[in-house]
């Protein structure tokens, strides 16, 4: 049994909707937002790979609702541990953009000592635990079955955080402060992305100023990207527009000279500066990156590229990996993955 810190978005939510006990909610919302939520008992959950909630049953009423799990399940690969209890705790901790405490049970040995510190009275907020992991999985699909009918759908627990916001279920105090962090929340993750970005598109700057040293139109992209990530002030569309077309510019200018690597790292130039416009353009500089350092050196294109993505992944801030893997499981050509599995080591979707 291990106590772990989960994000909201890490757990599929409970489906009881909508709160039943706004009081409560106030309480743990005021100690998570002063960040005090590790005081918190903490919820029981059950991660993924012990059971996903299939109804297995001829009855045709419930293919709809296995389905629905399965896609749910697809497009959430972050979504690994399946709340038991701890409805109005997690809501709390998603309203104010913070991680919850979660007892994960993983074997029924676990499920005995949390059973112990539920009679000890060491989980208060938690109602029951069953005797075994397997009971556990069967008492939470019933759960789900009988609200599916209601709200045919399945969501994380930010996201029922967020539809609760909608539909105006959260009292108006919360909501402001929800939105108003999670806006602020929002562009200082833009900003550190565009940062990166730009560290991404000037480590392989080199290939396109070697060949074009009086043409600086991609590193004035790079420049603008950082100038605006730093000054902390809204963007001005048409200067990071015209850097970002500008630097493009550029690498047609390569492409047609057939210099490949030239035109990659001017491309991870004018993707870095439009971070500024989108998050995810971001995420093109080292794509971009990693294409320049192949095609500067196609007869050890592997072994660069493995160096190159190792660069990038020791310079991204720890918070915002999660969402550049999730980038590389959605966009990435599978054939640049198994490259870098196989020389990194590394596992994308699995970690």
């Amino acid at each position: 049994m291990m106590k772990k810190m989960l994000h909201p978005d890490q757990l599929v939510a409970l489906k009881d909707y909508p709160i039943r006990h706004t009081k409560i909610l106030r309480i743990y919302y005021q100690v998570f937002s002063e960040g005090k939520g590790k005081a918190v008992s903490p919820c029981p959950v059950i991660p993924k790979p012990q059971g996903v909630l299939y109804l297995r049953s001829k009855d045709k009423r419930f293919k709809p609702y296995n389905a629905e799990l399965e896609k749910f399940m697809k497009s959430h690969p972050k979504a690994r541990y399946f709340l038991l209890d701890g409805n109005h705790r997690s809501i709390a901790a998603a309203l104010a953009h913070r991680s919850m405490p979660a007892l994960i049970l993983r074997t029924d040995s676990d499920i005995k000592k949390a059973r112990k510190m539920l009679k000890a009275g060491e989980l208060p907020g938690t109602y029951s635990i069953s005797n075994s992991v397997k009971s556990e999985i069967a008492i939470l699909a019933r759960h789900y079955a009988k609200h599916f009918q209601q709200r045919p759908a399945f969501y994380t627990v930010a996201e029922k955080a967020e539809l609760l916001v909608k539909n105006g279920k959260i009292p108006r105090y919360i909501t402001e402060e929800y939105r108003k962090n999670k806006s602020d929340q929002g562009r200082e993750d833009q900003r550190q992305l565009a940062l990166w970005a730009a560290d991404c598109a000037e480590h392989v700057l080199p290939y396109f100023e070697k060949e074009y040293p009086k043409d600086d139109r991609p590193r004035k992209a790079i420049e603008e990207c950082r100038t605006w990530a730093r000054s902390g002030l809204p963007m001005r569309m048409k200067v990071i527009r015209g850097a970002s077309l500008s630097a493009h510019a550029a690498a047609r200018k390569a492409k047609d000279d057939g210099n490949d690597a030239s035109c990659f790292a001017a491309r991870a130039a004018g993707q870095a500066v439009a971070t500024a416009h989108v998050p995810q353009h971001a995420y093109g500089a080292p794509y971009y990156a990693i294409k320049a350092v192949a095609a500067a050196d196609p007869a050890h294109a592997e072994a660069r590229i493995a160096k190159e993505f190792d660069w990038q992944s020791r310079h991204i801030p720890k918070d915002l990996m999660k969402g550049w893997r999730e980038w590389q499981s959605r966009r990435l050509p599978k054939d640049l993955r198994q490259v870098l599995k196989s020389m990194m080591k590394l596992v994308f979707l699995e970690n």
